[in-house]
């Protein structure tokens, strides 16, 4: 029942804001957003998210905000447990960020309107000419100064076990000197991968890690950036278990 209560809610909520969506999509096209629209769509994408985990039965606590650079474009680095990352990061970081979805994503009604309102970058994982653009329209919005979430798994782990972490992913940061902030998530395959698909409550854990500084970093250290950040995380994600 939980799981058809989310659905209809989540479906009611965009037909609620169709409007808006059009409005603002289309000042997108005609390049005439301005920065009170962007508050406003911040606002609204926050307040969808945080939605999002409330009708889920979600539970959370996230710790270490303090870390993450003041007035800087950042990277954020979080391992990849379940469908619920995103809202939780959306809602739970200062501000939200733009991110980078696999290409399918783009082909979802009204949920592709608003993520191009805040500056996400659709994947397209087979095509490596295509994923090159991607990642210099990551590397663009980074030097434009707002932050990016990347997840460098790639793809969900759906549970305990984390994925590799791929450089590929954090090349945009490294060319750019710009910092990488790793995020530890814990808890959040457990709302809907671990149940089969049906939505459960749980609780959630988050914590932003140190930045790490790319700028005037070796060729030796960022070959080892990937490995660094999972074990960073991975030793976090211990941390928040053990918490429990």
């Amino acid at each position: 029942m939980r799981t058809i209560l989310w659905f209809v809610k989540f479906l009611m909520y965009f037909f609620k804001v169709r409007k808006q969506e059009k409005y603002y999509t289309d000042k997108l096209k005609e390049g005439t957003l301005t920065q009170e629209d962007t508050v406003h769509i911040d606002a609204c994408v926050q307040s969808w998210a945080q939605d999002m985990l409330v009708w889920a039965g979600a539970e959370w606590e996230v710790t270490g905000l303090e870390n993450i650079p003041e007035n800087r474009a950042v990277l954020f680095t979080p391992n990849h447990q379940g469908n619920f990352d995103i809202p939780l990061l959306l809602s739970q970081l200062p501000r939200v960020c733009a991110m980078v979805a696999k290409k399918e994503m783009k082909k979802v009604p009204c949920v592709s309107g608003w993520m191009s309102l805040f500056d996400c970058v659709f994947l397209d994982r087979e095509n490596a000419r295509a994923a090159i653009a991607s990642m210099t329209q990551v590397e663009n919005i980074l030097k434009s100064g707002r932050s990016v979430v990347i997840f460098p798994e790639g793809t969900r782990s759906k549970g305990e076990v984390q994925g590799e972490f791929k450089l590929g992913s954090m090349r945009p940061a490294i060319r750019n000197g710009i910092p990488i902030v790793p995020v530890a998530i814990e808890g959040t395959y457990k709302l809907m991968e671990a149940n089969g698909g049906f939505i459960k409550p749980a609780k959630v854990k988050v914590r932003v890690l140190p930045p790490i500084e790319t700028e005037n970093m070796s060729k030796e250290e960022s070959q080892k950036l990937a490995e660094l950040v999972s074990f960073q995380i991975q030793e976090a994600r211990n941390v928040l278990k053990n918490e429990q």
